[in-house]
């Protein structure tokens, strides 16, 4: 019996030992599972990373910093556990999406194509463009090379996109540039009115979230001759007509006209296109030098054909080496054509032959000539006298030999009276010859003029040369309620006044503008007018209330001392209480501070 219970004892003990060294075995080789993983991955610098190790199983565990290095851990792990059944349950934190560019657009449109190029954000956003652009311009070919990898749309994109097809629609030519917050547009508009309504509009469409870059031009003319025409009398120099073929050979013109006294504005010397081979500004410059060293006559350069008329008193022999002066100095691409202007007789005109030049302006009236005796000058000088006063009588007159023309007198008070009713009105006389020119605002009258002329002076040979100055006859027409403050406040948006920083001390500079704001309460009728004085948020409300009301008190005496009735003039400040744009912007807090015009009941 004792035998048995040895027996089962020992198998006891043997059992215990296996099931030990079992344990001990599998510990074992997950602790060599466990170490194998962990140098792989102190290998790589993963810190991250968990093990679970339950036999043959690997559990991996912990988040990593990206998806490629999760997916580096994870597959070191494995192949440094190639027998183990290896189970992943890491994860990753997300790589986050790389930044979209910005809106980016470029445009370009001839007389053929439209052509759009750079991103967007989206396909619906491209196709909006791309049908409305169609639409506005459905006679042009249309490449669209747009993409839609951009960042989200601006803002203010609805206005963006208007003001992209309006330039489409608008321009014959365009190239723009769209970034999130700024449209830049170059353009050619048919002309100058179409330019200034397209301006109009797209600085409307802007508004204060837009920056817009304009630089909006129009084709030059074709000047159809290409002329460049000029006249001399008594008063000096005149240019009737100028024309240039590019930008630099009018500044070169202008600065010839300079040099002669002739101070032209910018646009007087017009750019146009149709102008002949050669140096046209050195045949100008000649023509021009001829007929400044003559006494009197006409200069009128047609393309290639330069024609110089020399008038009484010039004679033939300062005629003949003004000509051959001419025709050395003139290009060789131009021809001269010259004359000496004769008398009914077919003779040129003698340095003694009768001679009467009258002129008038800014209230003077100015005689140059040849008078046949003293008392013949004398009661010339006094009706001229008669129609002014003898103090604003120039008398150049000289007493020479030679007989008058049949009816000169009666002539020389008729024009007389005729170039007083003129803007810088100007007549000259000769044996047979009269020549009247200035401006009118009425083509009427003018035309009445003439007719008079001819029928006082049937023995004359009467030419007139009168301009209808109607833009300075509307400018001096009379405004009505309405139309008085609609050009008050025109003028005010022209040019606003400005006061000295922090003041209600108008800037010199801005008198001018005082000057044309008193000029047009001349032409208005009696109509009582506030000056509102408006300011921006800038500052506290009562500072911005009083500072407004010292600028339109400012404004008021202002014009008071430029006469305008007082009783006519009201001044009143509403400090920042009506704004006309955004106080949150430069431009709109610009925009705020003015100086606005309202008629009172």
């Amino acid at each position: 019996m004792w035998r048995y219970a040895t027996f089962f004892l020992a198998l006891s003990v043997i059992a215990t030992g296996v099931g030990f060294c079992g344990t001990w075995g599998a510990e074992a080789y997950q602790r060599l599972l466990s170490e194998r993983v962990h140098q792989g991955l102190e290998v790589l610098g993963v810190n991250w990373m968990h093990l679970r190790v339950d036999g043959l199983k690997v559990e991996l565990s912990g988040e990593a910093p990206d998806p490629d290095a999760r997916l580096l851990a994870v597959r070191t792990a494995r192949a440094t556990v190639p027998n183990a059944d290896v189970t992943d349950r890491t994860t990753a934190v997300p790589r986050p999406l790389p930044p979209r560019p910005p809106i980016q657009l470029e445009l370009h449109r001839d007389a053929e194509a439209l052509t759009l190029t750079g991103q967007l954000s989206s396909a619906r956003m491209q196709d909006d463009l791309a049908e409305q652009l169609q639409t506005a311009a459905s006679d042009l070919e249309f490449q669209d090379l747009t993409g839609t990898n951009a960042a989200a749309a601006p803002v203010a994109w609805e206005d963006m996109r208007a003001l992209i097809v309006q330039s489409v629609s608008g321009l014959k030519t365009a190239y723009l540039r769209v970034s999130p917050d700024t449209v830049e547009i170059t353009g050619i508009a048919a002309d100058e009115a179409a330019r200034t309504a397209l301006q109009d509009r797209l600085i409307a469409s802007a508004g204060d979230r837009i920056t817009l870059v304009l630089d909006l031009s129009v084709p030059p003319d074709v000047a159809i001759p290409f002329r460049f025409a000029a006249w001399k009398d008594f008063g000096g120099l005149r240019v009737e007509t100028c024309a240039a073929r590019d930008e630099d050979e009018r500044v070169a013109i202008l600065a010839t006209l300079g040099r002669h006294g002739l101070d032209g504005h910018p646009g007087a010397c017009p750019v146009a296109l149709g102008g002949p081979d050669g140096p046209w500004e050195q045949a100008v410059a000649a023509g021009l030098e001829a007929l400044d060293s003559l006494p009197a006559g006409s200069l009128d350069l047609i393309y290639q054909t330069l024609h110089l008329e020399a008038a009484p008193p010039s004679d033939q022999s300062d005629f003949d080496r003004t000509a051959a002066e001419l025709a050395e100095a003139l290009p060789q691409e131009f021809r001269l054509q010259a004359r000496l202007v004769q008398t009914a007789s077919g003779q040129a005109v003698p340095r003694d032959a009768y001679w009467l030049s009258i002129g008038a302006q800014a209230g003077k009236i100015a005689l140059q000539g040849r008078m046949p005796g003293m008392a013949e000058r004398e009661a010339l000088v006094t009706f001229a006298a008669a129609l002014t006063s003898r103090a604003a009588v120039e008398d150049a007159l000289v007493v020479a030999e030679g007989p008058p023309p049949s009816g000169w007198h009666h002539a020389a008070q008729e024009l007389l009276a005729r170039v007083a009713e003129l803007e810088d009105g100007a007549a000259e006389m000769t044996a047979g010859r009269i020549r009247l020119q200035g401006r009118m605002d009425d083509p009427v009258e003018a035309g009445e003029m003439r007719r008079t002329l001819l029928a006082a002076l049937p023995e004359f040979e009467i030419s007139t040369r009168i301009e209808i100055d109607l833009p300075g006859a509307i400018g001096r027409m009379p405004l009505v309620d309405e139309a008085c403050i609609a050009e008050l406040n025109r003028l005010l948006r022209d040019q606003p006044l400005v006061f000295e920083t922090g003041s209600a001390v108008i800037d010199k500079a801005s008198m001018p503008i005082v000057t044309n704001l008193a000029e047009t309460f001349g032409r208005c009728d009696e109509i009582v007018v506030e000056i509102g004085g408006h300011t921006d948020s800038k500052g506290s409300e009562s500072l911005n209330l009083r500072l407004s009301q010292a600028r339109a008190d400012a404004v008021l005496a202002a014009l008071a001392g430029q006469s305008v009735p007082l009783d006519r003039l009201s001044a009143r400040g509403y400090g920042e209480a009506e704004p006309i744009a955004s106080n949150q912007t430069e431009a709109g807090r610009a925009r705020n501070r003015r100086i606005e015009f309202r008629a009172l009941e």
